[in-house]
């Protein structure tokens, strides 16, 4: 779950309509409503009351026609008028942040060019949005995502229709306690990081500061395939500590990559379990050479997504995201 402002509500939104309205004893009250946004198009959001101006998850609605032409009598009217039924939209993803973690699957040796099954571990579930589009977009990809609140699971399969099968599975569990007990068996072709901190005194709202120790991370490391992928989401106002957490993950990730998004404060942290060179030396004056490695391989990522699907938002272009890819 992330709860990072990277969208606000403002006040030129047109129709609100609430859907649902609860409590969670962990995340405290929340709405569920549909919204019209701009150019007629309708988005589902998830708004935690404890801060009425982040929108935790968003999704747009799209509507199913094949639906409204299966209906019949007074409901067929009615479908007619309104369009069909609206659906949720899992090609779309609202936030930018997510958008850019999917570019790190370029980094899994073989992914896009075998085709070969791989296991990905994500913790931070929210409406199932980025894990709906990983579903959707990479066949060969199978997930379990770890999600503390089973209040979120709930709201995520009846409001965002997540939806559980033999490729992707929810675990209610404290993420910590998941990596920390899990076998070490090199397992995950990538592990993914999008959990919010309800600790922001420290300066940094994503991830919690425990999910960045480096005793933690060691732990993270030896879950991921050699050839695989760790993917953070951080979200840290604090530069000294920013730096820190850099150094800690340097100690146990021998090359690092990050990816700033413009007008926001996430970074998207790309780490490597392993060195592809064998010295400091040689990997500084290959920086050019795995860039332009990286943003040929998204090429390639972006491709083989548009390949598996009927359809694809003409807003994400993943290789515009990863002009400004950095190594740290």
């Amino acid at each position: 779950m992330c709860q990072v402002p990277f969208l606000s509500i403002g006040e030129d939104l047109g129709n609100r309509v609430v859907l649902h309205e609860g409590s969670s004893a962990l995340s405290g009250d929340y709405v569920v409503e549909d919204i019209d946004g701009d150019s007629g198009q309708k988005f589902r959001r998830l708004i935690f009351l404890n801060n009425k101006n982040v929108i935790q998850s968003e999704a747009r609605l799209v509507t199913d026609k094949a639906n409204a032409k299966k209906s019949k009598g007074k409901q067929k009217k009615k479908a007619a008028v309104s369009g069909g039924s609206p659906q949720v939209d899992h090609g779309y993803l609202a936030c930018q942040h997510h958008r850019v973690i999917i570019t790190g699957l370029a980094w899994i040796e073989g992914f896009v060019a075998t085709g070969d099954p791989k296991k990905g571990l994500i913790v931070g579930l929210g409406g199932g949005g980025l894990a709906m589009f990983l579903y959707q977009y990479f066949k060969q990809l199978s997930m379990e995502v770890v999600e503390l609140d089973p209040c979120i699971s709930e709201i995520a399969k009846t409001w965002f229709e997540f939806k559980e099968d033999e490729r992707m599975k929810i675990i209610i569990e404290d993420g910590l306690k998941y990596i920390e007990t899990k076998e070490s068996d090199h397992g995950y072709d990538v592990i993914i990081f999008d959990v919010d901190s309800k600790d922001t005194s420290v300066g940094m709202s994503s991830p919690p500061k425990a999910f960045v120790d480096r005793t933690f991370l060691t732990r993270v490391h030896s879950l991921l395939s050699p050839s695989g992928v760790f993917i953070l989401n951080l979200v840290c106002r604090n530069t000294d500590l920013r730096d820190q957490v850099v150094s800690d993950l340097y100690t146990v990730f021998p090359e690092l990559y990050s990816i700033g998004i413009e007008g926001e404060v996430n970074e998207i942290v790309i780490a490597l379990p392993q060195n592809r060179y064998q010295s400091a030396t040689e990997y500084k004056k290959s920086i050019g050479t795995l860039r332009a490695l990286f943003q040929s391989s998204v090429v390639k990522l972006q491709k083989l997504a548009k390949s598996q699907s009927h359809s694809w938002d003409p807003t994400l272009d993943l290789c515009q995201l990863v002009d400004n890819v950095q190594i740290l």
